[in-house]
């Protein structure tokens, strides 16, 4: 509750996010704190099953393995953005083979982007915890799962970007610009620098 009524207004709108919102948010940040403080790689696995099609032009819904649960569209790409995807290839619904793909930041590029960023990229966002490397151009569009395509992201901003259509234009390295879904420019990101000892 403390995490959650701590939660500073949204630069892009002025207004603080909903309660249920924050509560969620502040959910989230404190599992992915115990999470990371796990050395099990394979400690949180969600399963999801969606059409691969479907899922790079964002139409469709999702399904949780366990529960039933249906998520939208931009709820699975935000999921996936950063993950390791297990696909399963089926021929009459029955399951004849699969593999693996790797969309995560490694253990190197995730310190390089912290190094980078510092936080959460968006403009007046001061989060440095629990922040998702985001493909600017996600991986099902072929966008790569390099430092040139990625940027931080805290929970609440990534939602942004995925579920309410904000979208990132720019150089992560410089200082890319978050624009509105209307088409106007909130701002550009900070750049971010690394300090230098004297």
């Amino acid at each position: 509750m403390r995490l959650a009524s701590g939660a500073p207004k949204d630069e892009a709108t002025g207004e603080y996010a909903p309660f249920e919102t924050q509560l969620a948010d502040a959910l989230v940040d404190l599992c992915s704190g115990d999470i990371a403080e796990q050395s099990d790689g394979d400690r949180a696995n969600v399963v999801l099953h969606v059409d691969h099609a479907d899922l790079a032009v964002g139409v469709g819904v999702g399904e949780t393995e366990i529960g039933g649960m249906l998520l939208s569209s931009e709820a699975v790409q935000r999921l996936t953005c950063d993950c390791n995807v297990e696909e399963f290839f089926e021929h009459g619904g029955i399951p004849v083979g699969f593999g693996m793909k790797r969309c995560t930041a490694d253990a190197r590029m995730r310190r390089e982007l912290r190094r980078r960023d510092e936080g959460c990229r968006f403009p007046g966002c001061e989060r440095r915890r629990w922040v998702h490397a985001h493909h600017i151009l996600h991986w099902t569009k072929r966008g790569p799962t390099d430092l040139g395509n990625l940027v931080l992201l805290c929970s609440h901003h990534h939602r942004f970007v995925h579920e309410m259509r904000w979208t990132i234009r720019g150089n992560p390295y410089g200082t890319p610009e978050f624009v509105r879904p209307d088409g106007t420019v909130l701002g550009r990101a900070p750049a971010r620098h690394r300090r230098v000892a004297a």
